[in-house]
């Protein structure tokens, strides 16, 4: 394990991307200078803040807040593989173990080892229907989870737990015939969604949720005369029903911020499954707002 001062950042380590090609020519990973021997690196940008890292795996430049800030280049988000892509053979396979360990959660690790080959590995693990823990192998590449019945998506809870530099993947509603997956590059706790194919050589038995949850960007629906105003935010309820099973409801909204989008589900929530009691902010999550 790497000592937390390790990991303290120099102020060396925060660059001002003020050397670069300037707005309206915005600069990817590819153009930034190299980041030298640090875990991660700020970038300082004309359109926000960015956190930076690169290993003998990945490259990624992911955003971690928007701002507008003159005098300084526009930087967009990068990620890359420097390895090649994962065989979706084991995605079959993951979902026939999966579906054999349902209702509970599980836990998936690819690595790519030193012969270049890579391997799937159920590590050792305590699992629940809502939760899962295992021993973690660092040198993993993607860690995968599955939501058992529930949709594809990551929690407050994997927000918390997914600390490292890899991708992170989540699949669910692996009882029905569509089954679902989701995929997130993550750089010391700040993510962003990517295509599955960027890290899986095809999807399998599964469709990408993050294709589905890409909201239509005509503003007007067809045959419609309603005008969409606002953000769409994609939430996600879930409540036990009287059994005691986890049930999970999906939804886009438009709304102008957060909370009004978590009341507005939530109200779509109690309309549309009636028999379901207790929906509160601890049992719903926003998955993303999209323009």
């Amino acid at each position: 394990m790497t000592d937390e001062a390790d990991h303290a950042m120099k102020i060396s380590d925060v660059i001002m991307a003020e050397d670069l090609t300037p707005d309206p020519s915005p600069v990817g990973e590819g153009s930034l200078p190299p980041i030298g021997e640090v875990m991660y690196q700020y970038v300082v940008a004309g359109n926000g803040l960015f956190i930076r890292a690169e290993d003998s795996r990945m490259t990624a430049l992911v955003e971690i807040a928007p701002a507008q800030l003159n005098g300084l280049a526009i930087v967009v988000p990068d990620v890359r593989m420097k390895i090649e892509r994962a065989s979706d053979r084991w995605l079959w396979s993951v979902l026939a173990s999966a579906q054999k360990r349902m209702p509970n959660e599980a836990m998936y690790q690819f690595v790519f080892d030193e012969m270049r080959t890579w391997r799937c590995v159920a590590p050792k693990q305590r699992a629940s229907p809502t939760a899962v823990d295992f021993d973690d192998r660092g040198h993993s590449v993607i860690d995968l989870h599955s939501h058992n019945s529930m949709a594809a998506f990551f929690s407050e809870t994997d927000d918390r737990d997914e600390q490292g530099l890899r991708f992170y993947a989540v699949i669910g509603r692996i009882d029905t015939d569509r089954p679902e997956i989701l995929v997130r590059v993550g750089v010391y706790g700040h993510f962003m969604e990517v295509p599955a194919d960027m890290v899986f050589e095809g999807l399998g038995p599964f469709v990408d949720r993050m294709e589905d949850l890409t909201p239509d960007p005509s503003p007007i629906g067809e045959g419609s005369d309603d005008l969409i105003v606002g953000p769409m935010w994609g939430c996600a309820l879930y409540a036990k029903d009287k059994t005691g099973d986890t049930q999970i409801l999906a939804m886009m909204i438009a709304a102008t911020d957060e909370k009004d989008a978590l009341e507005a589900a939530m109200d779509e929530a109690h309309s549309t499954w009636p028999e379901y009691q207790g929906f509160s902010g601890h049992d719903c999550a926003v998955i993303y707002a999209h323009e």
